[in-house]
């Protein structure tokens, strides 16, 4: 019975967050529970005050020895965006952001979504109160952010603005003469881009790579579970490939965050799942498949650095002919004829891919009779 609870809450709020669970209490014990566990003696929160539950906000951040900046608006009015920007600008050491989204005293609806993005650039956490407006107005606790970047940024704080939906980091070295002019181009090919930020110091080059870095922990944040692809692509289809990908998600309603290598080309997909869920597995295997042989039709390659071993070995029909892979058998044969040295890795038999469709067997009669079959 939880677990159904469990489903339909997620349902409500439009989550795949495995920690979504109901408590049996009042609202009000919901809005505490989310203080007690994060708000510790010391830190400063921004509190959103426009009717009575923005006032049990701040009481409860007083309680737990927190600091409190309000962001005061008349009541019945909405909380002010730009309020909350100069206060978090004023406060650069805040750690939450809090106000709810309908304040219940009123009926005033805030902009979470724009206010979850704003605490978000500047590295805070969110307690949103959303008793009245949850099934009552749109609260989309996953969709209001980019999953890849807004994990990073809160694993890592590097300040990645949150409404990208794409991120790329160059980093050049050499004479700064040289780096000064390569620097320049970059920029007049990047003078499209929604928001262009160039490192100012050591320190923040080396944060702006943290994000980067943390990507593959962060994602989990989002999700119990990911399941991580490793392919390469010609660097020019990099665009069109991102985009089948993004297909392949609503077909197979996964989420996946897109982490790569753009200077060549080699992709790091990670598909979000949960392992719990029965036949969910076996969906992200097909789908990761998928995006394996999407990887093969534009030119590339199954892999660029994580190898084939067993998980692939199917990916691998795919990208070689019967032929191609007779020569591998051979050559695997010459240096280990007893079959000694991983035994079924790495290159699938022809048989194996014969039952995936991938080659033709006339007759029945394989090549080789004589090598093991896995």
């Amino acid at each position: 019975m939880m677990d159904e609870v469990k489903e339909m809450l997620k349902y409500a709020f439009k989550t795949e967050n495995a920690l979504t669970m109901p408590i049996s209490a009042p609202g009000s014990a919901g809005m505490e529970a989310s203080f007690v566990n994060l708000v510790e003696p010391g830190d400063k929160v921004i509190v959103c005050i426009n009717g009575v539950f923005g006032l049990r906000m701040k009481e409860n951040v007083t309680r737990l020895g927190g600091e409190v900046v309000v962001v005061e608006d008349d009541w019945g009015t909405a909380v002010s965006p730009e309020k909350v920007e100069q206060a978090l600008v004023d406060n650069p050491d805040a750690k939450i952001v809090a106000f709810v989204h309908a304040e219940t005293s009123t009926g005033a609806l805030s902009d979470a979504k724009t206010l979850c993005q704003i605490a978000n650039q500047h590295g805070c956490i969110n307690i949103v109160d959303a008793v009245t407006s949850l099934a009552g107005s749109e609260l989309r606790v996953d969709d209001w952010g980019i999953d890849a970047i807004e994990a990073s940024e809160a694993f890592a704080h590097p300040g990645y603005p949150l409404d990208a939906q794409a991120l790329l980091l160059c980093e050049l070295d050499g004479a700064i003469d040289s780096v000064n002019e390569d620097l320049n181009k970059v920029l007049s090919l990047l003078s499209n881009a929604t928001t262009t930020r160039v490192s100012e110091n050591e320190d923040e080059r080396l944060l702006f790579w943290k994000g980067r870095k943390s990507a593959f922990p962060s994602v989990g944040r989002l999700s119990p579970d990911y399941y991580c692809m490793d392919g390469t692509i010609p660097k020019r289809h990099l665009a069109t490939v991102l985009e089948k990908i993004s297909e392949l998600s609503v077909h197979y309603k996964l989420r996946v965050a897109n982490v790569f290598h753009a200077g060549d080309g080699n992709l790091h997909p990670l598909i979000l799942y949960n392992a719990s869920r029965p036949g969910e597995l076996e969906k992200t295997e097909a789908f990761g498949m998928d995006i394996l042989k999407l990887c093969v039709e534009m030119g590339g390659s199954i892999t660029g650095e994580h190898g084939v071993g067993i998980e692939k070995l199917d990916a691998m029909c795919h990208q070689y002919s019967s032929a191609e892979l007779d020569v591998f058998h051979q050559i695997k044969n010459a240096f280990d004829p007893i079959s000694l040295l991983n035994p079924g890795k790495a290159v699938p038999t022809l048989h194996r891919c014969a039952e995936l469709g991938n080659m033709h067997v006339h007759h029945g009669e394989l090549p080789h009779p004589e090598l093991e079959r896995f």
